[in-house]
């Protein structure tokens, strides 16, 4: 299911321009290898790594702390937050290796300053937020907040962008 919805999506983006260079990887990024293999695969198709969108994640059993078990917990913060660091972390090694990306402006105030890529990371609005019912999906998300800004202060002077998107939800047309 989820590699036809990826396929749905490789469909459309090549709709819209023909010219897209499309890759996608299905596996299991908590596993350390297929982390590294899937950098090291965008490497190989396309020469370099420019741009990186870490998205992998899933809710788990939303829950107040007292009657949540600690093996949720963990596949929920495995998957949300050790994947995203796992890739984020060779997306940042291959990134640091790079020359500048083309068509990159110089920056006026630091003319030494090279853009070597970007990397968004994508959270929640509840990492931002609390909820009554949210452990472990918003402690995840808040996780995610937390790398994204220690990342992002760490790596800017070398060229690299780390941002993170916290989308909020919608709800359905009807409940107004």
């Amino acid at each position: 299911m989820v590699e036809d919805t990826l396929l749905q999506t490789v469909r459309e983006a090549r709709k819209a321009d023909s010219r897209a260079q499309i890759d996608y990887v299905v596996g299991d990024l908590t596993d350390e290898k297929n982390a590294l293999a899937a950098v090291s695969r965008a490497v190989a198709q396309f020469g370099r790594l420019d741009y990186a969108v870490n998205i992998a994640g899933i809710t788990g059993k939303v829950l107040t702390t007292d009657v949540s078990e600690l093996d949720d917990f963990r596949q929920v913060q495995q998957v949300n937050v050790e994947s995203l660091w796992l890739c984020e972390r060779e997306e940042l090694k291959v990134m640091l290796s790079q020359d500048t990306m083309d068509g990159c402006p110089p920056s006026t105030t630091m003319p030494d300053l090279r853009c070597r890529g970007s990397i968004v990371n994508l959270s929640s609005a509840f990492g931002l937020l609390g909820s009554p019912r949210g452990l472990p999906y918003v402690a995840s998300k808040h996780a995610i907040v937390g790398i994204t800004k220690s990342d992002a202060l760490a790596y800017a002077f070398q060229g690299i962008r780390v941002n993170c998107v916290a989308p909020g939800y919608a709800l359905p047309h009807n409940v107004f």
